[in-house]
């Protein structure tokens, strides 16, 4: 993925950079209900408007995101929830059975899985 990224990040690092030396000439401008007139190089021109527009574009998927982002928030709440009582089930169950009765009923096999015990089955 960090060579995709360089693959991605240095063409176009290459464009914006001869964008800008291709267009320094001055141009000016002139914002409106204001009184005030700048001259700007083209290239910041553009690039300052390709950048505001990134940036609204930006600020308006975080905004519609809100939902997902409180949804997923929530869930998390849940899962942790539900994970504590998990934790609190296991060391209740844990505790109610002692350790003794347990390990000695573990050991021994069913008395009807050895060899011998059940009734004789006819071969197929």
């Amino acid at each position: 993925m960090k060579h995709f990224s360089w693959i991605l990040t240095l063409p176009l690092t290459l464009v914006i950079v001869v964008f800008a030396v291709a267009n320094r000439h001055f141009v000016p401008l002139d914002l409106w209900p204001f009184e005030v007139a700048v001259d700007v190089p083209v290239f910041v021109l553009v690039l300052g408007s390709v950048l505001i527009g990134f940036l609204t574009g930006a600020l308006v998927m975080w905004l519609s995101g809100g939902k997902q982002r409180r949804q997923a928030r929530a869930a998390r709440g849940q899962v942790a929830k539900l994970e504590r009582e998990v934790q609190r089930h296991s060391q209740e169950r844990a505790a109610a059975r002692p350790d003794s009765q347990t390990s000695a009923v573990a050991t021994r096999p069913p008395p009807n899985v050895v060899r011998g015990s059940g009734p004789e089955r006819p071969a197929a």
